[in-house]
């Protein structure tokens, strides 16, 4: 859901650990097919949202327009069972499936796909990184595609100027040779309006849209947001690590970020961001790390 939302409408500077900023990162900004729906289905203020999308890996390598490199597909179903202007509620699952292909054109042993690295920045920003998994290996002949598989769920409301939202995936790493993995992660935000608007629904998209001030002097709004992921290592360890950490010392797998915002909306077209996070970084035998971040933004929406 945080996801899908506009980069003009999230609550904080940074999207949540359920979304390509976190878990989902590496397989976003890719080329494909993408189809989805939307209308009132039970009542006169309800709205059944579906979408599904297929699409290629190709751009896995860093960035650059490289040919395909794996396909991937993902489907979506949302419900809001009410929507109002000063009041909605919204419930969703998602799944994915990702599969890198090595090609069978390359007659290098090396790895031409950078595989999957499910990963969080705890540290603001720019911060310290978190690997929760890597299945991208520098002999993919021998060890096979890796591939992964997620499905999450999605729960979401608004009551005038409350607004929460929680989001859960569960994410399956597999590759030949190597031990599968399961990363379990979630995220839970509140916010609150001090100057009385709503945060209204998106129906097009399901997920929810930002603050247009109701006064004069603009809209102000608190938030705080609790991130979490955990490997929980039951097949060993296969590439959770942290900067400077010893990867025979891993012991544990778990990172999480508190994030405390005020934000200030002085028309439509112009909002300002602050945020404090507290991350924590937890690799057991190999040790802990605690960073504090603030943040910034003055944003001009077009």
């Amino acid at each position: 859901m945080d996801e899908i939302a506009s980069n003009n409408s999230t609550v904080f500077l940074e999207r949540n650990i359920v979304s390509a900023t976190g878990v989902y990162g590496g397989v976003d900004y890719t080329n494909g097919v993408y189809y989805s729906w939307n209308k009132g289905a039970f009542t006169s203020s309800d709205n059944l949202w579906a979408g599904a999308s297929v699409y290629s890996l190709h751009k896995q390598t860093g960035g650059a327009e490289n040919r395909t490199q794996g396909l991937g597909y993902n489907a979506r179903l949302a419900y809001a069972p009410f929507v109002s202007p000063t009041a909605w509620a919204h419930v969703g699952v998602n799944f994915s499936n990702d599969n890198s292909d090595v090609n069978s054109t390359v007659t290098s042993t090396a790895s031409p796909y950078a595989g999957f690295g499910p990963a969080y920045t705890y540290g603001g920003r720019s911060g310290a990184k978190f690997t929760l998994a890597s299945y991208g290996s520098g002999n993919a002949k021998a060890l096979g595609n890796p591939h992964q598989d997620a499905i999450g769920g999605e729960l979401a409301g608004a009551w005038g100027p409350v607004y929460g939202q929680a989001e859960y995936t569960m994410l399956g790493l597999h590759q030949e040779g190597l031990n599968e993995t399961n990363v379990n992660a979630y995220s839970v935000t509140g916010a609150y309006a001090i100057t009385g608007e709503t945060r209204t629904y998106d129906k097009k998209n399901a997920t929810y849209n930002g603050l247009r001030p109701a006064h004069a002097y603009g809209a102000f709004e608190i938030a705080a947001r609790y991130d979490h992921a955990q490997n929980n290592l039951t097949n060993g360890n296969v590439g959770c690590t942290a900067a400077g950490a010893v990867a025979a010392n891993v012991s544990k797998c778990d990172v999480s970020l508190i994030t405390v915002g005020l934000n200030y909306y002085p028309n439509p077209a112009v909002r300002f961001v602050f945020n404090y996070t507290h991350g924590e970084a937890n690799l057991g035998n190999a040790g802990k790390d605690k960073p504090d971040s603030l943040g910034l933004r003055a944003q001009l929406v077009f």
